[in-house]
């Protein structure tokens, strides 16, 4: 399930002002040294994707997702969207695990974008 607040549909009703409104993905998106995180993309419905219509705007993500992420909920703020997931994203193994940003120092502080 997405939940969206009043705060992101405001901004998506500012972004889409006068302008066709096009299908909302949320997807998963490589988050280097911090692991996978979620992130929105304007996108086409396909097979295998669930979709859900919220405040006139349609919002869709592949079906297995969900397994993943359980519940998810999209906030905004003057800062831009934020997209949060009911459980841990999978993967990741944060920085001074080793192989982070292809080093085998494990450190991350300036190399890691």
């Amino acid at each position: 399930m997405i939940e969206v607040t009043k705060e992101a549909i405001g901004k998506l009703e500012e972004h889409f002002d006068g302008q066709d409104r096009q299908p909302i993905r949320v997807y998963v998106a490589q988050g280097g040294c911090s692991g996978p995180m979620l992130g929105l993309a304007l996108d086409a419905v396909k097979d295998g994707d669930k979709s859900f219509d919220i405040d006139g705007f349609t919002f869709i993500a592949e079906e297995g997702l969900f397994e993943f992420t359980g519940d998810i909920n999209i906030h905004a703020n003057e800062y831009g969207f934020q997209v949060a997931s009911e459980k841990q994203l999978p993967g990741g193994g944060g920085c001074g695990s080793g192989g982070c940003c292809g080093t085998t120092e494990g450190g991350c502080g300036s190399g890691c974008s």
